[in-house]
Order: structure tokens, then sequence, then C-alpha cells
């Protein structure tokens, strides 16, 4: 039986609050790839997999792989994804490999990129030219990632290539809408129709 599988995608809402440090990282993706959508995650079989820094229950900040069923445990309340994309040609095995990367990733701990992040941001501008010539500065391996390489390395790991034009550590949540491999579904609530 095929496992429900598919990429979440949120934009993020400028809300009137008091300023919040979980804020920097999305309004800055937001900022710099001048696009609305600034966070990307897997869903599988009722749980989100995603890289990401939040707000825990005690108030205090944390950062890095987390699981959380959906909906009923996903702590933004009412901010669903706006956009649930489904792999086209997708194995079984395929799909438990993307699931084992993910709960493996949360037994080791892996942390969110920061400095990935603003490397990342200070790329972006010129990211057409490093893709054009094959070459992206400082994209060596480092530990950690952020929630669209979490995405794409999970995928890529397990032989789908969800954005062959992209060179390895340049994805931005808006790739996936353009990737070959991912069908858009309309329904808010992520069911195929």
């Amino acid at each position: 039986m095929m496992k429900d599988i598919r990429v979440a995608l949120w934009v993020h809402r400028d809300e009137k609050r008091k300023f919040r440090l979980t804020d920097i990282v999305p309004k800055a993706i937001k900022f710099f790839t001048h696009s609305e959508y600034t966070h990307s995650a897997w869903y599988i079989n009722g749980y989100l997999y995603e890289s990401t820094v939040w707000k825990s229950k005690s108030g205090k900040n944390v950062h890095g792989s987390r699981k959380t069923k959906w909906p009923d445990d996903w702590p933004m309340g009412s901010f669903a994804p706006e956009v649930w994309l489904y792999p086209i040609n997708i194995t079984d095995n395929q799909v438990a490999g993307i699931q084992r990367y993910c709960e493996q990733s949360l037994k080791d701990h892996m942390p969110y990129n920061f400095a990935l992040l603003v490397i990342f941001l200070l790329v972006m501008p010129f990211r057409w030219f490093w893709n054009k010539i094959g070459w992206v500065p400082f994209s060596h391996q480092v530990y950690g990632e952020v929630c669209s390489t979490y995405v794409d390395e999970a995928a890529k790991l397990n032989d789908l290539d969800l954005l062959p034009w992209l060179e390895d550590s340049m994805a931005v949540p808006v790739d996936f809408l353009s990737s070959p491999e991912l069908q858009r579904t309309f329904d808010p609530t992520g069911k195929k129709k």
C-alpha cells in the first residue's frame, strides 16, 4: 500500500505582534528570495518532518529536525500549509527511504544550519550565475540543514531529484513549485482531487 507523502509549503504571515527570534528566518528568506513561500517540509502518513526554528512549550527557542502529528500537535494553530505537492513517480522504497532519513535526522539531533542560511542568503542574489557555471561558493558539506535542503536531500538520497537544475544546497521553498517531479493540489486539506 502506497504511503501518503507530500511536500508542504508555507507562506510567512507578517503579524502584528511582539518581535520573536523565530521570525528572523522567514523574514530573511522572504527578503532575499522575493517569494512569499518561506518554509517547506515533508508530510508522511500524518506527520510533518521539518528542519526549522521554533519556540518550545517552555518558551525557549529551539532549532533542528522536528516531527509533529498533523494537525493535532501542529504548534502554528491555523497556519496550515498553503500548498501541498505530491511526488508523481515515487516508489514505496523511495517513500520508506525518505521517512528513514527524516527519522534518522531526529535521532542524530540534526541542527538547523544558521551558517548555511547566511551563506545561502549571500549567494542567492546571483544564484542564476552560480547554477550556470555549475559551482556554488561555500557549498562544501556542513553539518545541519535548512528546511528546503532537508526536503531536497531526503529525496536525492533516495534517487528522487526534485530540483535537477539546481546545485546542492541552493534550494528555496518556492523552487518546489517548479519541480517536474511534484504535482500541486489546490485543496487546502492536502487531499488529492
